[in-house]
């Protein structure tokens, strides 16, 4: 690749298309979610966070074979149970508030229709869409770990490892395989509903992985500090706050940095082991070309969830992937600006490496992603402030230099 120029682009993971034949009480977002959980903790102010996800997972049917297996496999876990006592108590509270009840059946409970529209997913303040189920069986998995105090090495991992697993081996024989994704798109994004699916689905949706990353992130948490009479409300406001401009640094729990956080707390060999015993309980075999298989699915997960780097060839701009690298802000900056700690991380931080390194020029060129492609990205407050920074052109240089490439 030539170190040539530097495009700025966003991943919303939204887009506005209306739909106005579905209608709820309640609107699909974190904040929603989060307070329906708190309303559920004041009516079950007795039961620890633990009892409180174990049950509610229970009933709404979220549990499932390989990660009750998982749970009970490891040593000094004889008192490992979900009561039925308590399992009584929290139907009985969501019987007697249809609404409540309702809408946790709706949040958590994962399926895709016909239409490929994704349920059980809900929008985050910063744009990324969360499937709740591995969101909180990850964070379920961290509170056990606390509790018993000797869960295997990467339980959080558990419920997003399960998924990829599957994944990957139910399109081994597909041409090319589609094991990971796609994203999709909310009918509103003020008013988030429904979310349809931009393509044929895969058992690990974008918002599966979001979720399964984030339950690892908080659940990895849970299982390394004695906090385990912390609401769980309190801890899922304060990661998906969007109120993080204030940040000095990267936080462990902050929703906006999953992916770094994310390397952080796994690597590759970790991953796989977890992949291999969820696939191994539910097959109840091994297989040499299954584990092929999960080798080169993580491959792909890798490169498509945790950053490509400077020495991959990006896929963002038609004819200039080969001499120019794509930086993706999260979120949607139509109106509103990032966060200044991620504007400087990538005006300041990334560039000086990049220079250093010698992947860029020290001459380098900087543009945004519309100036190359026809689309709006990254939105038109971002760009505005892109266009005040050192390195900013108005032209694309390639454009007059060799003329518009094909």
């Amino acid at each position: 690749m030539i170190p040539g120029a530097l495009w700025i682009i966003t991943l919303s993971g939204i887009c506005l298309c209306i739909q106005s034949r579905v209608t709820a009480v309640h609107l699909m977002t974190m904040e929603n979610f989060v307070a329906a959980v708190q309303r559920l903790e004041d009516l079950n102010p007795t039961l620890t966070p633990l009892d409180l996800l174990a049950s509610l997972l229970t009933t709404v049917g979220q549990r499932d074979n390989i990660t009750c297996g998982i749970i009970g496999s490891s040593e000094n876990t004889t008192d490992v149970h979900y009561t039925d006592s308590n399992n009584t108590i929290i139907k009985e509270n969501l019987s007697g508030n249809r609404n409540l009840c309702w809408f946790f059946n709706q949040a958590i409970h994962h399926f895709i229709t016909d239409d490929r529209e994704e349920r059980g997913v809900v929008l985050t303040p910063d744009g990324t869409t969360v499937a709740l189920s591995p969101l909180l069986l990850g964070v379920e998995m961290g509170l056990q770990a606390t509790k018993h105090g000797t869960q295997p090495n990467g339980i959080y991992l558990l419920p997003l490892a399960k998924t990829l697993g599957l994944s990957f081996l139910q399109f081994q024989n597909s041409t090319p395989p589609e094991r990971l994704g796609p994203d999709g798109c909310w009918d509103n994004i003020s008013s988030p509903v429904v979310f349809t699916l931009s393509g044929e689905p895969s058992l690990a949706t974008d918002a599966v992985v979001h979720g399964g990353m984030d339950g690892a992130i908080i659940g990895r948490h849970f299982s390394v500090v004695d906090d385990l009479e912390v609401k769980v409300s309190e801890v899922l406001s304060s990661y998906y706050s969007d109120g993080m401009e204030s940040d000095h640094g990267v936080s462990h729990l902050r929703g906006r940095y999953r992916r770094q956080n994310f390397q952080d707390i796994t690597n590759a060999s970790l991953l796989q082991k977890m992949v291999a015993d969820a696939l191994k309980r539910h097959r109840r075999r091994e297989n040499a070309a299954e584990e092929s298989l999960v080798e080169e699915g993580l491959r792909e997960f890798a490169l498509r969830y945790m950053g490509r780097g400077w020495m991959s060839q990006g896929a963002h701009t038609r004819g200039r992937n080969l001499v120019g690298y794509g930086v993706a802000f999260i979120g949607d900056f139509t109106s509103q600006l990032p966060s200044i700690y991620t504007m400087e991380l990538v005006r300041h931080h990334l560039v000086k490496c990049g220079v250093s390194k010698g992947f860029l020029q020290k001459n380098f060129t900087m543009l945004g992603h519309r100036q190359v492609v026809n689309t709006s990205c990254p939105g038109d407050s971002l760009y505005s402030e892109i266009k005040t920074w050192k390195h900013y052109k108005d032209t694309d240089p390639l454009k007059y230099q060799r003329g518009e490439p094909v």
